[in-house]
């Protein structure tokens, strides 16, 4: 026979095990909904390496096709080209002990 301390027990494992249930259902969903979805995992974005596009810059390198193509739709790539392009001649060249005191 159970007594109202089991009975309170039996009642508190039922109610964790609908939670579990539940949970578990919520965890299902999540992971249907993201697999018809994969824009919602995306992957890492490659961008051109900023060596190469100082080497673009100053003309010595040209870029690959995917290069190209990732230049021309991405914002950041296109930002650091431009920074690369817009420097004062000689500014990335300058030896620093050359200078000076500046101040």
């Amino acid at each position: 026979m159970l007594n109202s301390e089991h009975h309170a027990i039996l009642n508190e494992l039922e109610q964790e095990q609908r939670q579990i249930e539940s949970n578990a259902a919520i965890d299902e969903k999540i992971t249907r909904l993201t697999a018809k979805n994969p824009e919602s995992d995306p992957a890492p974005e490659m961008h051109i390496e900023n060596r190469r596009l100082f080497d673009v810059a100053f003309g010595r390198r040209k870029l690959e096709e995917w290069e190209q193509n990732h230049l021309h739709a991405c914002k950041v790539c296109q930002g650091v080209l431009y920074v690369f392009v817009h420097q004062p001649p000689g500014a990335l060249f300058e030896d620093p002990g050359k200078r000076g005191n500046v101040a």
